[in-house]
């Protein structure tokens, strides 16, 4: 197959767009997901030990990756507020 490189830069762009939209398409349900989370806990609809489960989970995301600090003082707006609240205090517990 002879691919020139115009066709090769295309693909490598398309490629690199489509991995783009995956990562915002899981960081969007997992935002889901965690609003959905705090606001079942709050309520008493989730267990404390699923509760603890799921948040020490995101606590442990949060500390392993230095880049979400300077990365969530950018993006905080784009999020459910229970969520940013949320991650303001995960934020505040893990550094």
């Amino acid at each position: 197959m002879n691919i020139d490189r115009s066709n090769l830069l295309n693909l490598i762009s398309n490629l690199a767009i489509l991995v783009g939209l995956l990562f915002l398409g899981f960081e969007m349900r997992h935002n889901s997901l965690t609003t959905a989370a705090i606001v079942h806990h709050s309520e008493g609809l989730m267990s404390d030990r699923i509760w603890r489960a799921w948040d020490a989970w995101n606590i442990d995301l949060v500390g392993q990756g230095p880049g979400y600090r300077t990365w969530w003082d950018s993006s905080r707006l784009a999020y459910d507020e229970e969520f940013g609240l949320h991650v303001d205090e995960v934020f505040s517990r893990a550094h």
